[in-house]
């Protein structure tokens, strides 16, 4: 997944992090969780949230549908609106063509609005 240090991009567009910040070693289940803090640019109903992964990458591939089978994940948001989530390949150009997208429903999110993305569930 695309992250640079704790935080991407400035906070006009928002902020993202993810915890825990150890390496990872292959094979291994656990839990992630990535959590994007609205920047002054509000999400309006429609708006997507996109977090990509490397086409080569040894991740499961997450799904959002099913809590009992393996690579459940989920999304929520503190904001005044739904989220939900789907697996969309090529929305970004190769290396980083698995990608999470998040899209806003129902509502907006604005500034210091939280979306927390969970991987896994260890």
């Amino acid at each position: 997944m695309v992250f640079s240090g704790e935080h991407l991009d400035n906070n006009r567009n928002g902020i993202a992090s993810i915890k825990p910040r150890e390496e990872v070693v292959a094979g291994v289940k656990g839990k992630w969780i990535i959590e994007y803090t609205v920047g002054e640019r509000k999400i309006e109903e429609g708006g997507r949230i996109i977090v990509a992964m490397r086409h080569s990458t040894d991740w499961e591939l997450p799904q959002f549908k099913c809590p009992s089978r393996s690579g459940y994940s989920s999304v929520s948001t503190s904001g005044n609106a739904d989220v939900s989530a789907e697996i969309i390949a090529g929305i970004i150009p190769y290396p980083w063509e698995h990608n999470i997208v998040i899209t806003v429903r129902r509502g907006y999110l604005e500034k210091g609005d939280k979306v927390t993305l969970v991987l896994g569930s260890n």
